[in-house]
């Protein structure tokens, strides 16, 4: 299946057998699902624009409910009220999920560096 990526082209046969060849990104993601599935992982394919409860996104997160709630009124994740209950987006918790972590792995890499020169200096110290 490897061969599949950054092959030029593949195409899949329909129900009439007529062959319907594949964009790149569709061919991309369809890898991404045979990965995951020979691996024994699960996946879901959901529209980007599903509107999601507070508790599903919260789940999403791996957050609590009143946690994702202050993060929704703080304005750190854009949502909707169309009555008494809020609704996010998937596409806006995605985006909130990456922006973290890119913020995290960032953080982590200014420790490392930290790190790192306190203890080059206390080695230089000790010579």
């Amino acid at each position: 299946m490897l061969e599949v990526l950054g092959a030029p082209e593949v195409s899949v046969c329909g129900n009439a057998g007529q062959p319907m060849t594949l964009p790149e990104p569709v061919r991309d993601a369809l890898y991404n699902v045979v990965l995951a599935l020979s691996q024994g992982k699960g996946i879901s394919l959901v529209p980007r624009h599903l509107k999601l409860t507070t508790q599903e996104a919260a789940d999403l997160l791996n957050i609590s409910r009143p946690t994702l709630v202050r993060l929704l009124e703080d304005g750190r994740i854009p949502f909707e009220k169309p009555g008494r209950h809020r609704r996010v987006s998937l596409d806006a918790l995605l985006e909130y999920q990456q922006e973290t972590r890119s913020n995290r792995r960032a953080a982590l890499g200014e420790l490392s560096r930290d790190a790192l020169g306190e203890l080059q200096a206390a080695l230089a110290e000790k010579k």
